[in-house]
């Protein structure tokens, strides 16, 4: 096992439907042990993303490498290194929830016999030992989503890929999912998430990514993201607000969002600046009845990158 070592790596990969360019000359590296949390709008290419690096899209440019295995030339060799948990489950309605697992490990040259062992474990490790002889439609929405999970380790991929896997789940299972995945990330695997939960990203991942019409739009690291577009915000709130004073602090501050009996600066510690405007509250007779600081939420800046 190599620190640092390329896992996944998408060089120019671009993806049309028609005249709709869904995944548009991307660029991405996923390290050993990363945790990426790919974050974008409805339509931003996320899905398309991830069923390029499993197969379940044709490539139409640029290259896609599991551990160096072209996902395209050397398609099986590939495809054996990563786990995938879709969005919709996809299990067949008439077999055994063991029998699921078993004939999914068989998928991947998988010994029948070390193929049940592995099965039984995933299905004690994920709590559902003891419906292993229910059918699948029998399964509550929670035991559908454990066991996309477990099929989708069956083989102990070295890349799990996950596209919304607590869609629909209550707090407690997203909780308990949560612990499923750190555990995994702690083996030293990798981990490629889609999810329309923010907070599921900042609870977990390591580096995030944005995605935004098929153009990948922002990527880095979860702490230089919020350091750089504003970790911290000041909140100052007010006894009034004239109409000549707003003017005058928006356009002598940018990073200020200025409200009838609010301030808000953005992506501010403690600075000259943030003392200016204090003093020009103060010379204006303004009176700061409450003062505050926040840490501003992954999700504000997602909304300022994407604008939608």
């Amino acid at each position: 096992m190599k620190e640092n070592e390329i896992v996944l790596e998408f060089e120019g990969v671009t993806k049309k439907y028609g005249d709709l360019t869904a995944v548009d000359d991307l660029n991405l590296v996923l390290r050993r042990g990363d945790f990426l949390g790919l974050l974008g709008p409805n339509g931003a290419g996320k899905t398309t993303t991830i069923h390029l690096a499993s197969g379940l899209a044709k490539l139409q440019q640029g290259h896609i490498r599991v551990m160096g295995e072209d996902v395209v030339k050397d398609y099986t060799k590939a495809r054996r290194k990563i786990g995938l948990a879709p969005q919709e489950p996809n299990f067949d309605r008439f077999f055994p929830v063991l029998d699921c697992l078993i004939y999914q490990g068989g998928y991947f040259g998988i010994p029948a016999k070390k193929c049940r062992k592995r099965a039984l474990e995933l299905l004690e490790l994920f709590e559902l030992a003891d419906k292993k002889d229910a059918k699948p439609p029998q399964l509550s929405g929670g035991q559908k989503r454990r066991l996309l999970l477990a099929k989708a380790l069956i083989h102990d991929p070295e890349v799990l890929i996950l596209d919304e896997p607590t869609a629909g789940l209550d707090v407690e299972l997203r909780h308990k999912l949560w612990n499923y995945l750190r555990e995994f990330k702690d083996r030293g695997k990798t981990i490629l998430l889609t999810t329309h939960y923010i907070e599921e990203v900042e609870a977990l991942a390591d580096r995030v990514a944005i995605l935004n019409h098929g153009k990948l739009i922002l990527e880095d690291s979860i702490d230089s993201v919020m350091d750089k577009y504003g970790r911290y915000k000041w909140v100052f709130e007010v006894d009034q607000m004239p109409s000549f004073l707003k003017e005058k602090l928006e356009n002598k501050y940018s990073f200020l969002d200025v409200g009838k009996s609010s301030i808000q600066a953005n992506g501010r510690q403690l600075n000259s600046e943030i003392m200016d405007v204090i003093k020009l509250l103060l010379e204006e007779e303004i009176n700061i009845e409450k003062m505050h600081v926040d840490e501003t939420p992954l999700e504000e800046i997602f909304l300022r990158k994407v604008g939608r």
